[in-house]
């Protein structure tokens, strides 16, 4: 006998990038477990670009990838999409993107490519968190055997 699952949607948030000073070289996050997840939103944090003169232009390529194994490099990732190429980020902004994960590998991990032009030493600080939702099968609690499925 299964019993219907009434409570809200399950999630898990996970920072994927702490906040973190960023000079125009590119950044991967953390490569998080989204087992049992199928969906997610991604939360970008930007400051306005600082540094010794003033940087003239700020752009922002930011890419989600999953992979098989806890990498961010072997084996190959795949590229799960590309939110933002051209990003204006001279000044602070915040950013939500949300991502179906049901084709995905295990992990998934971002990648932040900042192009940071003028200035002599601009920079920004960036931070990213995700949180994961739609659970596909949830726990049940204590030693009880029922799954609770869509």
């Amino acid at each position: 006998m299964s019993i219907v699952n009434k409570l809200p949607q399950r999630t898990k948030t996970v920072s994927m990038i702490v906040p973190a000073v960023i000079d125009g070289t590119k950044t991967n996050s953390v490569v998080i477990d989204r087992a049992g997840f199928q969906s997610c939103q991604i939360n970008l944090n930007y400051s306005a670009c600082v540094g010794g003169g003033a940087p003239s232009g700020a752009a922002l390529s930011f890419k989600v990838y999953s992979n098989s194994a806890s990498s961010t490099s072997s084996p190959a990732p795949v590229l799960l999409a590309t939110f933002e190429t051209t990003l204006n980020i001279l000044l602070a902004g915040f950013q939500t993107y949300s991502l179906d994960l049901s084709n995905a590998k295990r992990y998934i991990f971002v990648e932040y490519d900042s192009d940071l032009t003028g200035g002599t030493t601009p920079s920004n600080i960036v931070s990213c968190d995700c949180v994961l939702g739609d659970a596909m099968v949830q726990p049940a609690a204590g030693s009880a055997v029922t799954v609770y499925g869509r």
